[in-house]
């Protein structure tokens, strides 16, 4: 046999079953917008902002030309084929 609800049982089912979710979504919109202000906070420096060159943590990374080598030094030691590279003892 199924039960049938009238229109204030389903009002109140419904009203509670959306209750948490409305308070999960207040909550979460509450720590939405600190996040917001916080990030905006972090993406400030001296170059964006009134904010004196001494006062930036970490200068940002300069960025690199597509492509390019990072130094001559480093391409260097990678390479394997070192025709200057001394000649391996022969064992005795």
């Amino acid at each position: 046999m199924e039960r049938t609800f009238n229109d204030t049982e389903v009002k109140k089912l419904i009203a509670e079953a959306i209750a948490p979710l409305v308070a999960r979504i207040a909550k979460l919109e509450t720590e939405n917008t600190a996040l917001k202000a916080e990030v905006a906070r972090l993406k400030k420096n001296s170059s964006n902002s009134s904010k004196p060159p001494s006062s930036d943590i970490v200068k940002p990374p300069r960025r690199r030309q597509p492509g390019a080598m990072p130094n001559a030094r480093s391409a260097a030691s990678r390479d394997t084929s070192n025709t200057n590279a001394r000649p391996s003892l022969r064992p005795d």
